[in-house]
């Protein structure tokens, strides 16, 4: 959706609901489980700014909704804030530096049937120089 010339915003929101009946005839024992994997509401928002023409700024916000208690652990909500800022040098070149997951120091984004493998994603700064031919 462009708000100006020079401001675009993209938001999105999904919502799932699943019921998944076990097979009792299939050999994988996690078959039933595939409804604690994914949240229920998820939704983001994303701004993309061109400051003048040869900067941008983007940034981004989501937030996934908690997965649901299979017995193993619980990954609660979180929210995600991303942000980038991009300079083009001329036509080929181009830098840019990106902040990832800057709201919090660490947000877990699943759990595993053991709660020993979950997936934690840290705050992160990027830097990238690209060069197009």
């Amino acid at each position: 959706m462009a708000v100006t010339r020079r401001w675009k915003i993209d938001p999105g929101y999904s919502y799932l609901q699943m019921r998944v009946a076990g097979d009792p005839s299939s050999r994988d024992p996690a078959a039933g489980d595939i409804a604690f994997e994914s949240p229920k509401h998820q939704f983001q928002v994303h701004s993309l700014l061109n400051l003048t023409s040869r900067l941008e700024w983007d940034a981004a916000l989501y937030h996934v909704g908690q997965l649901p208690d299979s017995g193993n652990g619980l990954t609660r909500a979180y929210f995600r804030l991303d942000t980038r800022i991009g300079w083009r040098i001329g036509e080929s070149w181009s830098f840019s530096v990106v902040g990832q997951n800057l709201q919090s120091r660490e947000h877990a984004e699943y759990h595993d049937a053991f709660a020993v493998l979950h997936g934690l994603v840290q705050r992160g700064v990027v830097g990238k120089v690209t060069f197009r031919f």
